[in-house]
């Protein structure tokens, strides 16, 4: 009876840990993705936004050499995010931009750090 309750209690906590985490898979759709599917063709990774906050600031903190930091965090997601989708290429129907030939692109427009100030059809214009 102990072997079978345990062996029970076994498969539920692998059956709960495995529904967690597949239910934690969240995956984002724009409404319109199955029109706007279609027409293109090159998709652009844009730099992530990142904020670094302490909950104590700590003795030493400069806050230039923090957004220094949360710059470099945002190219090096953008850059996992585009190594990411590169491995999976085969399973899409567009092809993906360049990181440094998109940052350039922003950069020589002047908009690099105002991004939250753009709409997206203004950088779609901006990116080709």
């Amino acid at each position: 009876m102990k072997k079978i309750f345990l062996t029970l209690l076994v498969l539920g906590v692998c059956f709960s840990a495995f529904a967690q985490f597949e239910g934690s898979k969240q995956i984002f759709e724009s409404p319109k993705l199955k029109s706007e599917k279609a027409s293109h063709k090159l998709v652009a990774i844009l730099p992530f936004a990142t904020k670094i906050s302490y909950k104590k600031m700590p003795k030493s903190f400069n806050a230039e050499a923090n957004r220094d930091q949360e710059k470099t965090m945002s190219k090096s997601i953008q850059s996992s995010m585009y190594t990411f989708l590169l491995r999976k290429a085969g399973d899409y129907t567009v092809e993906f931009q360049d990181v440094d030939k998109t940052n350039i692109l922003l950069k020589k427009a002047g908009i690099a750090d105002k991004l939250d100030e753009m709409t997206k059809d203004e950088i779609a214009k901006i990116l080709g």
